[in-house]
């Protein structure tokens, strides 16, 4: 695994895996180092891993939706009529 962010979407979540695959015999490894979960130093590493992934999701999450907020306050989103009509919605403005 490269990234902890492609593994969990959250803090939790990425400790409940991390506790799976180590009662699995299986040994955890992120961006190069392996996640020692007896080791204080590998569990403080991963959990700030974990925050971080969480954080950066969250982010990534927000921002469209900020601009889609900031838009609609504008009078300046509309939904293309051509994506409804594939989709089989009938075309309309979303302001």
């Amino acid at each position: 695994m490269t990234k902890l962010d492609q593994l969990a979407r959250s803090v939790r979540d990425a400790h409940a895996i991390a506790d799976d695959l180590v009662g699995r015999g299986i040994k955890l490894s992120i961006g190069g180092s392996v996640h020692d979960p007896t080791d204080p130093m590998g569990m403080l590493l991963f959990n700030v891993r974990a925050m971080v992934a969480e954080f950066v999701g969250d982010v990534i999450r927000t921002r469209p939706r900020e601009g889609m907020k900031i838009a609609k306050a504008n009078g300046r989103l509309r939904v293309s009529s051509q994506s409804y009509h594939q989709s089989g919605f009938p075309s309309r403005e979303v302001a």
